[in-house]
């Protein structure tokens, strides 16, 4: 510093004091437009790194725990477990409406006249309920006999109305009833002093009874045992009583 002699000191400070000022205001100005204009400038020591972007967390926000050994959820689901399952009720079997039977066999008449033969039909049921039906029947019987030496030879064909009324007892059905009809008749007796023939209709009825058994709810195996009652016929002096013993197969629908 130069001091002039015989100026105070007071002068001297005075003086020096606003060049300093104006160096130092130019000296920060410049610093702060360096820092402006480098973006290279280098990052003050003390800066801190930007902070990288948070990633996503993909981890499920429920978190399902095994229920602890002596909890009540455990109790529950053995009990779930444990508990045996009831099947599902069966449905009834399905009611059949209608039933067609074929019949065959044994037709042992009653008549003085008229001895053995044999009987063959068939029939058409319509159930009402389980336990009663309506049943049309036609059929055909083929019989002969010989009684004073008169041989007499006939066939018919029986048609009857019937009620027929059954019981189940398991696999089983147990029935019986009864009706009223008529037998087409073509008969002729030859003997020594005779020779007739005849043919006509027979008032008739009919009282049954039989068994059957149920195969696989779509058939029915059976036996039937039938009385037939008829008027007597002039010309042939004779009727067409008998007992008939019948096997029948039933077809349901």
């Amino acid at each position: 510093m130069l001091f002039v002699p015989g100026v105070p000191m007071r002068r001297h400070a005075l003086f020096l004091a606003p060049c300093l000022l104006v160096g130092c205001a130019s000296t920060a100005v410049h610093s702060e437009y360096d820092l402006v204009l480098d973006p290279l400038a280098t990052r003050p020591a003390d800066a801190r790194p930007p902070e990288a972007p948070a990633e996503l967390d993909w981890s499920p926000s429920v978190v399902f725990e095994a229920p602890a050994a002596g909890s009540d959820a455990v109790a529950t689901s053995e009990l779930i477990a444990l508990e045996p399952q009831q099947p599902p009720p069966r449905a009834p079997a399905p009611h059949h409406m209608g039933r067609v039977t074929i019949k065959g066999g044994y037709y042992g008449a009653d008549e003085d006249a008229l001895d053995d033969g044999w009987i063959a039909g068939v029939s058409w049921m319509q159930f009402m309920s389980p336990n009663f039906a309506t049943e049309f029947e036609i059929g055909y019987l083929d019989v002969e006999g010989k009684d004073a030496g008169i041989k007499t030879d006939l066939w018919g064909l029986p048609i009857m109305l019937n009620g027929r009324f059954s019981v189940p007892v398991g696999r089983f059905e147990i029935f019986g009833g009864a009706g009223f009809g008529t037998i087409y008749f073509d008969g002729e007796a030859n003997g020594a002093v005779v020779d007739v023939s005849a043919d006509g209709w027979l008032t008739a009825g009919d009282v049954f009874a039989g068994a059957a058994l149920n195969l696989q709810n779509a058939m029915t195996l059976g036996i039937e045992w039938k009385t037939y009652f008829t008027d007597s016929n002039s010309d042939l002096d004779t009727g067409l009583d008998a007992n008939a013993v019948m096997v029948t197969l039933g077809f349901n629908r």
